[in-house]
């Protein structure tokens, strides 16, 4: 009898102490172009080109267990940037936009946004 008791012991041990116990990393779902404070640019939002701007990119949780911090790569206008994330959450990145056309994407999975600044010369009215 207390063979098969510790034969159904060590089983239990090597059942619940398995090597692939699951870990949570984060998956970016999303980056878009905002205001420094995070609201959102909306189409013909005029463009200062003095104001300050930013990216938002929202994380989501993977898996089950333990939280692995996990590091996005994310590009700017073709500069390749990276950031950490440790939880769900949106992160807000400030950056500059350029004259033309500004092109935010995640490298993983190739989700993108776009906006098109046209930035205004000094002009002057002629009589």
């Amino acid at each position: 009898m207390k063979t098969y008791i510790c034969i159904i012991l060590i089983a239990l041990v090597f059942v619940g102490c398995s090597k692939d116990d699951g870990v949570t990393t984060f998956s970016a779902n999303s980056i878009n172009f905002v205001q420094s404070d995070g609201r959102a640019i909306v189409d013909r939002d005029c463009i200062d080109p003095n104001g300050q701007y930013a990216i938002v990119i929202e994380a989501n949780a993977v898996g089950s267990g333990p939280d692995t911090p996990t590091k996005i790569e994310f590009t700017v206008n073709g500069a390749l940037y990276s950031t950490t994330f440790t939880n769900d959450e949106m992160k807000i990145i400030p950056i500059t936009l350029q004259d033309g056309n500004n092109i935010a994407e995640l490298v993983t999975n190739g989700i993108s946004s776009s906006i098109y600044v046209i930035v205004q010369d000094d002009f002057v009215l002629v009589p």
